[in-house]
């Protein structure tokens, strides 16, 4: 439930308690002769009728304060028209009721009010030289514990409902808060992806099994200690980075090389990011890194792939332009041995055996070039 809500339902309440004391006052004057106060009920009949019908249009503090002010006023009137002491007591009704709406500035201005009333009704009006019937005084003080107990059993009787709600509320949320806590640890504990937690002074928070499978840490001796997950030459560019974080900055897939506990350094993509409380300080740093070897031989062997796609290209170019001159020479190579008159014949037979050689080599190069089907084996 709203507080809002809960407010006006108090303000509600307590006009209510107001009006009913108000009629319940003007019945009392018509069954007791012996009952003084006439202007007192009437007066508060009249203001419980306007708060209620301007409740609406006033804010719900204002309300409060006027219906506070209003019960004091009543209460000051009834103590000039009665003629009994006891009727001072009625000033602890607004206080009370003040205390149950938890209004200490209330409280304090009918406090100083009370005074200065009780002041007055003892010096100037002799509140304390009257002498009234016994009848009077056993009304008064059955009529003044009768809207006590109304008051206390009404409130007590709306709002233990309300903190029970309230209560069964708060024990729905805490049941969510810690299936939320627990689904975070979970996910943080089976994650695939290295998890790890620092705070300030870059000391082991907490490390997820992916972490300690990774880096070679186990959480055992990580706990409250630096470790360095990175290369000596790297560790002036992770103080900086820690820095930056602790400014409030993120670094967000950084592709880096880490190292093992036991040396080993390996290539992985890492996320940086700082951890804010409410109040939007860093108090701790988080990493999350993931093992990006594989990705880089392959991105090489894809490297390679395109280099010997290039060469093989290359090569069918170079083939076709060494070739087109090679047949002519061997057409005029051919044309000589048909005459067998020349005096060379040795000689053109050993370039036409080269020539043959030449184009065996040039085939053998375009093999290169030749896209080749996959052999699974």
């Amino acid at each position: 439930m709203k507080l809002t809500n809960s407010t006006s339902q108090k303000n509600l309440l307590f006009l209510h308690i107001f009006g009913f004391a108000s009629i319940l006052h003007i019945i009392l004057n018509i069954i007791f002769s012996f009952n003084a106060a006439v202007f007192a009920p009437i007066s508060g009949l009249v203001i419980y009728i306007t708060l209620l019908f301007l409740k609406a249009r006033l804010s719900e503090h204002l309300l409060r304060s006027l219906l506070l002010y209003a019960m004091n006023i009543y209460l000051f009137i009834l103590n000039i028209e009665s003629l009994s002491a006891v009727t001072l007591v009625y000033f602890a009704v607004p206080l009370l009721v003040a205390a149950l709406s938890d209004e200490l500035r209330a409280i304090s201005v009918l406090s100083a009010a009370t005074v200065l009333e009780v002041i007055m009704l003892i010096f100037f009006f002799g509140q304390l030289e009257r002498t009234p019937s016994f009848q009077y005084n056993h009304l008064s003080i059955l009529t003044f514990l009768l809207i006590i107990m109304l008051l206390t059993f009404f409130h007590t009787f709306y709002f233990s409902r309300l903190w029970q709600q309230m209560q069964e509320r708060n024990k729905s949320m805490e049941e969510a808060l810690i299936s939320r806590e627990g689904y975070l640890q979970l996910f943080f504990e089976t994650a695939k992806d290295a998890m790890a937690v620092f705070d300030t002074d870059n000391r082991v928070i907490a490390i997820n099994p992916a972490f300690e499978k990774l880096y070679g840490w186990s959480a055992e001796e990580s706990y409250g200690k630096k470790i360095k997950p990175y290369p000596q030459e790297k560790e002036e560019l992770a103080d900086l980075q820690a820095l930056e974080l602790l400014k409030g900055k993120s670094f967000n897939l950084l592709d880096t090389v880490d190292m093992k506990k036991d040396g080993t350094k390996f290539h992985t993509q890492i996320t940086l990011s700082p951890i804010f409380d409410k109040k939007g300080n860093v108090i701790a740093t988080s990493v999350i890194s993931r093992d990006i070897t594989y990705q880089k031989e392959s991105e090489q062997l894809i490297l390679q792939s395109e280099k010997l796609k290039l060469a093989g290209e290359i090569a069918a170019g170079v083939a076709h332009e060494i070739r087109n001159p090679m047949t002519v020479i061997s057409g005029f190579v051919q044309l000589m041995q048909q005459d067998h008159n020349h005096p060379y014949k040795q000689y053109t037979e050993l370039i036409h055996s080269e020539l043959e050689r030449i184009d065996l080599i040039i085939s053998e190069f375009l093999v290169i070039a030749k896209s080749q089907a996959p052999s699974i084996k």
